[in-house]
């Protein structure tokens, strides 16, 4: 029997061979497992143990294996830093370093060649000498990775403060572990030790740098209800409004990694309920009595200018009343008498703020300062500037130079 020309033209189709996948396939692999792994993790945050280092991220001890007790080995004058072992309220032991202003090292230590302990016993006459910075570092790493020292380095020889920084609790060689009670506790032991050293706080500068800032600001506030009084000031450096703002803004290398749990119904909601550390800057900073200053870069990739903004609207709002509710809160049955009488008083409230706020221009605009005077004279401030990024920013000269002047601190040489 003759094969017909249709069955001539039938072309078989190729047999797929055995635990071969197709491009499609293997991606639709990759793609699940990768949503698993991503789930996973999101999970993981709702455990106190993973979700602590996530925030703090104090057990990426960096540099490894350093030598805290050698401050000199990272590039500062020996003797000039000392390192020191503070304890906090509860008896939990804290490393510290100590920075000399650079006058006081050249003329009372440098010259007459002490050891350590001689220099230490210098601290109590340097405090009563020079007025001090408290510098309170962001999540991660240690007192002596390179950024930091900088910091301490042009603050103690460019404005001529002493630096006293310490590691909290969990970081470092510091005992224990990371909390938002305990770090307060820590800046607050801090303060306490400077005090008994013979400082006044009307000589000590805070400085609260990324998550230090919700410390910080927390700190202040109970050490000026503690002790009845003000300090020099309150310095905020690319500062998160909080916690829950910092996970909903961060976007490391552009990728919005905690986004997609929004996408879950009431996911955002049950995330933020159970995120244990809040350090919320936001609300606690109009309680501050200090003369506060804000600062923050349009090139910071890790905390948006966005936190600083929030923060120094909540200090325009402690002076001026709070402003009125946003149009997008506003129902869809409101009428349009009532939309229009809203919208007036936002017209209202804006030449209020713009008459209140007074705007610098620095150094052809590399520096915008903004500023509103409280009732009783107290200075609240947002310093802008172009540069400086996240981790650079308390290091620029020009920052630390404007805060010398505001802060009536010794100026450069």
């Amino acid at each position: 029997m003759g094969v017909s020309i249709d069955e001539k033209l039938v072309v078989p189709s190729p047999q797929k061979r055995p635990g071969l996948l197709s491009i499609s396939e293997r991606l639709r692999h990759v793609l699940t497992a990768a949503g698993i792994v991503y789930i996973l993790a999101i999970l993981s945050l709702f455990t106190p143990p993973v979700q602590r280092n996530a925030i703090f991220m104090h057990n990426l001890k960096l540099p490894w294996g350093a030598n805290f007790s050698r401050p000199e080995e990272f590039g500062l004058s020996p003797l000039k830093t000392v390192n020191l072992v503070l304890t906090s309220t509860d008896n939990v032991t804290l490393g510290s370093w100590f920075t000399f202003s650079e006058p006081f090292y050249r003329s009372r230590i440098r010259s007459r060649a002490l050891n350590v302990s001689e220099a230490e016993s210098c601290i109590p006459e340097a405090l009563r000498a020079y007025p001090t910075v408290l510098y309170l570092h962001g999540n991660a790493a240690t007192r002596v990775v390179p950024t930091r020292v900088q910091i301490y380095s042009t603050f103690s020889s460019r404005v001529q403060v002493n630096v006293l920084a310490i590691d909290y609790r969990g970081f470092a060689e510091s005992a224990g572990y990371p909390t938002e009670h305990g770090v307060i506790d820590d800046a607050l032991s801090a303060i306490k030790w400077l005090v008994q050293k013979g400082a006044k706080l009307e000589d000590i500068l805070i400085v609260g740098h990324s998550l230090g800032a919700g410390i910080a600001t927390q700190s202040v506030e109970r050490a000026e209800r503690e002790f009845g009084q003000s300090f020099r000031g309150l310095v905020i450096m690319g500062g998160q409004a909080s916690v829950p703002h910092q996970m909903e803004t961060f976007v490391p290398r552009g990728i919005p990694v905690l986004r997609p749990v929004k996408l879950i119904p009431g996911g955002w909601n049950l995330l933020l309920a159970y995120t244990y550390t809040q350090l919320r800057t936001l609300d606690h900073i109009s309680n501050v009595k200090s003369p506060v200053t804000i600062v923050h870069s349009h090139d910071d990739d890790n905390t948006p200018i966005s936190h600083a903004v929030l923060i120094f609207d909540q200090l325009v709002s402690s002076v001026l009343g709070p402003a009125p509710p946003s149009f997008h809160t506003l129902p869809l049955s409101t009428s349009e008498e009532e939309f229009t009488a809203l919208k007036i008083k936002h017209q209202e409230y804006r030449k209020l703020r713009d008459d209140a706020v007074t705007i610098s221009r620095v150094a052809d605009g590399a520096f915008v300062v903004n500023e509103v005077v409280r009732s009783d004279g107290v200075k609240l401030a947002f310093l802008e500037t172009k540069y400086g990024g996240h981790g650079r920013i308390a290091a620029q000269e020009g920052v630390q130079d404007i805060l010398a002047d505001r802060y009536n601190l010794v100026k450069p040489l």
